[in-house]
């Protein structure tokens, strides 16, 4: 079975990279988790795959205070199996987002919003067609600043 499986993955991984990305990513749902703080926002949230299966973010997020500290955390996992996809911590200080780069210390109430063809890589882009196979995956999305961690969550299905 573990052998059955092994092989699974890596047929998917190298019909993945033999080709663009044709998964899709519907995202039923994105809401703050039940306790996160409120020092923060995520306007219009949304998430896409990239012509080579990046992750792509849609929207902003919204700063209610300045902060010297601005890191990202999301972790990707199966819904129907416990799995992890992917899970990735960064510091968003001297991102650069399109044509734009995030600056630390931030601004007071500062919006920094995602722009059309930036993506962060999906280091596990081989378990696309797990995910697929399994369906309905869940992710959480921390933003940490010095005022502390604001919590998203949502559900999404990968398609084929």
């Amino acid at each position: 079975m573990i052998y059955s499986f092994a092989i699974f993955i890596f047929l998917s991984f190298a019909t993945l990279y033999s080709q663009a990305c044709d998964y899709k990513l519907v995202v039923k749902n994105i809401k703050r988790c039940n306790d996160s703080g409120n020092e923060n926002d995520i306007l219009n949230p949304g998430m896409r795959f990239s012509d080579d299966c990046d992750l792509e973010p849609i929207g902003c997020v919204q700063l209610s205070k300045p902060t010297k500290k601005l890191e990202i955390n999301y972790n990707i996992i199966s819904a129907v199996t416990g799995i992890t996809l992917e899970k990735k911590s960064m510091s968003a200080c001297g991102l650069k987002i399109g044509s734009k780069t995030v600056k630390c210390p931030t601004q007071e109430n500062e919006k920094i919003c995602s722009e059309p063809g930036f993506s962060m890589p999906l280091a596990a882009k081989a378990l696309l067609s797990v995910a697929t196979a399994i369906g309905q995956i869940h992710g959480t999305f921390n933003i940490v600043t010095d005022a502390g961690t604001t919590c998203y969550e949502g559900d999404a299905w990968v398609e084929k």
